[in-house]
């Protein structure tokens, strides 16, 4: 199928139509999550209230394929909420069920601070957070990489939609180690112009069953660029896919808010999101950790409110190789869209050629 042309509108606009086709864009590899791993004996667990306790309380006789619920409800967590086993914990819908992030610095957390969930995956079981919104508490300043949910371990079947992230000071969504699935219909919206969050980030450096390493409990990156687990452009082949999501960004900086990151040979298929003041991002090689390998973006739209003066481009690729088509772009000045690859000579390491396709 020949791809689509590239739209670029000189003004904003009302965005209201095009946010309302992303969120209603029917997701086949949603189906087929839901539908493989279905199992009788299956379990739903209904937890009390949303506070951290009665969750955990649910969790405590959960195994791996149940479904944990939680009812409306506003809670504050003091701590992560670390699940022992492969489950579905599903809230009650955007702005019903209400997690605030409390929790004080850890150290052994993934990536460093105030990590709200914390999944250790295993093989053959779903893994599905639905249904919450994640806010920081406000008057908790340390939180400067306050993560919501982090998945170490191996799933090739994490979900995580219909989630709200509100004003986080970090990360929405961590896949590390070898986690791959799909994160969509979620809204991702930081108006915290002091504490500047971003979207989904794919450090799963042990694609293709690379030893794990890493502080992190994954791997380099080196079977993901290697001939052992080759890309297969079109297919999921260990991509993590980020669709039909709306990224709300008014963060600090003339760059906007970083929407993604890339590194350690993972892979992200990137498309029907609608993007405000925010840019695509894949890591250089920087010492010994590999940088990202793949991506394909298409079917986005990208829209610049003209917020910061010096604002750059829609995406900073400094690895990997990919495709691009097919996105709409509006209220960009000329030429910052041509501006695809980041000009950061530093940061290239020895196995990184800047090219793209």
């Amino acid at each position: 199928m020949t791809p689509l042309p590239t739209a670029i509108q000189p003004c904003l606009g009302s965005c209201l139509a095009a946010k309302a086709a992303v969120w209603v864009r029917p997701i086949l590899p949603v189906v087929l999550f839901l539908s493989v791993f279905s199992r009788a004996e299956a379990a739903i667990i209904r937890a009390g209230d949303a506070s951290l306790a009665a969750v955990q309380t649910a969790l405590s006789s959960a195994h791996n394929g149940d479904t944990v619920t939680v009812p409306p409800g506003t809670a504050t967590w003091t701590d992560t909420l670390r699940p022992s086993v492969d489950v579905q914990i599903i809230g009650a819908g955007i702005d019903q069920t209400i997690i605030t992030n409390a929790i004080a610095y850890q150290t052994g957390d993934i990536p460093g601070n105030g990590v709200m969930m914390q999944f250790t995956t295993v093989p053959n079981y779903p893994v599905r957070v639905s249904g919450f919104t994640f806010t920081p508490q406000i008057t908790n300043t340390a939180q400067t990489r306050a993560t919501a949910i982090v998945f170490l371990g191996t799933c090739a079947s994490v979900r995580v939609d219909h989630c709200h992230f509100l004003n986080l000071n970090s990360w929405s969504v961590n896949f590390s180690v070898a986690n791959f699935g799909i994160v969509d219909h979620c809204l991702i919206e930081n108006h915290n112009h002091n504490q500047p969050g971003d979207g989904i980030i794919c450090y799963n450096g042990s694609i293709g069953g690379e030893a794990q390493s890493l502080s992190s409990g994954g791997g380099w990156g080196d079977v993901s660029w290697s001939t052992q687990c080759p890309v297969l452009w079109g297919q999921t082949n260990e991509f993590v896919y980020v669709e039909s999501c709306v990224f709300d960004l008014y963060g600090s900086g003339g760059n906007g808010m970083a929407i993604n990151d890339e590194k350690w040979g993972s892979r992200m298929v990137f498309r029907y999101n609608l993007i405000t003041n925010g840019y695509f991002q894949t890591h250089a090689t920087l010492g010994r950790e590999r940088g990202a390998r793949a991506f394909e973006i298409y079917g986005n739209t990208f829209v610049h409110t003209g917020d910061y003066a010096g604002y750059g481009a829609p995406f900073y690729l400094t690895s990997g190789s990919g495709v691009v088509f097919s996105n709409t772009f509006i209220g960009w000045a000329p030429g910052c869209v041509g501006n695809w690859l980041n000009d950061r000579a530093s940061t290239i390491g020895v196995w990184t050629t800047r090219s793209e396709e």
